[in-house]
């Protein structure tokens, strides 16, 4: 019986032996992609849909990181990722507040999927500086609301930020000055008064969000109003206003405090005038109050506070008092 091995010249087993080296992983890779996107692109279109027909907020954490992971882990089932994900850092937020290394740590997790969620936070922070930017004039309270809402919508924590004006109220720079509130964090006056100086500003509107409660004031915002304005007007800058924006309510009204339409600006400059001795030598910006909000503010805070009264010192009965006549009689 002839050897057919040897009947085969070498030049053509080499290229055999070279080709079935290069096909073969080429389809087994093709077999493996074609079974992986049978098996979970019919899956990943659900979620597409559900996410067109109800957003994303009805979805709870683990299914919202399993469809951002979707975009970056074409060929690996993402829920299970997912679940690990929230197990290791127990919430959404707390995925993606992590450092890259620590997501990268978790089974499934790559380079690429770990440097995307961890830099999420900061695209969804360009983008809400970006859309500030819309307003570019600070003329009243209420432009100051608008602009910090952007900015502090849907924080957890209290924040502080700060806006830098011109003369004309023009935004010159914006900053977010301390992440904790200004009674639950230290709020560094060096650098407020660090970023004014760069920016050259000569008026500045402070604003955080009370997340968890309404806008009304407390002793640690007071403090924390008197002591910037006595600091910005001794290093020759205004404080034009603070502004602090309140928890949402059943109606998703918001509502904020401005402590120029209190007229504690003007009070607390009024107390230490013995320091700045009128030295602000930079103009103001126009910043304009609306007086009927103001007169509207009054009027509600008063009948809140008769309200309280009436509470705590109820009138007498009418049986009572004809009961008391008669006693004196």
């Amino acid at each position: 019986m002839p050897n057919t091995y040897l009947q085969i010249s070498p030049k053509s087993c080499i290229l055999e032996l070279l080709t079935d080296l290069i096909s073969t992983p080429i389809s087994v890779l093709h077999r493996v992609r074609q079974v992986n996107l049978s098996g979970h692109e019919g899956h990943r279109k659900r979620i597409r849909d559900r996410v067109r027909k109800e957003t994303l907020r009805n979805f709870f954490d683990y299914q919202v990181l399993e469809y951002a992971l979707t975009f970056v882990i074409p060929y690996k089932d993402t829920n299970p990722i997912a679940h690990r994900l929230i197990n290791k850092f127990g919430s959404l937020t707390g995925v993606l507040e992590a450092s890259e290394y620590d997501i990268a740590c978790v089974e499934g997790m790559g380079e690429v999927s770990a440097h995307f969620l961890s830099n999420i936070i900061g695209i969804y922070e360009c983008y809400q500086l970006d859309k500030a930017k819309k307003i570019p004039i600070i003329c009243s309270p209420y432009d100051a609301y608008k602009f910090f809402r952007g900015l502090l919508n849907n924080k957890m924590l209290e924040d502080v930020y700060i806006a830098c004006l011109t003369p004309k109220g023009k935004i010159i720079a914006t900053e977010l000055i301390s992440e904790g509130g200004t009674g639950d964090a230290l709020v560094s006056m060096r650098a407020i008064t660090d970023k004014v100086a760069r920016t050259g500003a000569s008026n500045v509107v402070v604003a955080h969000n009370h997340p968890k409660g309404k806008s009304t004031p407390s002793e640690a915002d007071n403090k924390f109003t008197k002591a910037l304005v006595t600091t910005l007007a001794i290093n020759g800058c205004h404080l034009l206003d603070h502004i602090i924006i309140g928890e949402k309510d059943r109606n998703d009204y918001e509502e904020f405090y401005s402590y120029r339409e209190r007229h504690l600006i003007e009070e607390y400059l009024s107390e230490i005038s013995y320091l700045v001795d009128n030295k602000v030598s930079q103009p103001m910006a126009p910043y304009i109050v609306d007086e009927e909000r103001v007169k509207a503010i009054h009027a509600q805070e008063l009948a809140e506070q008769m309200l309280e009264q009436s509470k705590l010192d109820p009138m007498p009965m009418v049986d009572e008092i004809k009961e008391s006549d008669y006693e004196e009689e």
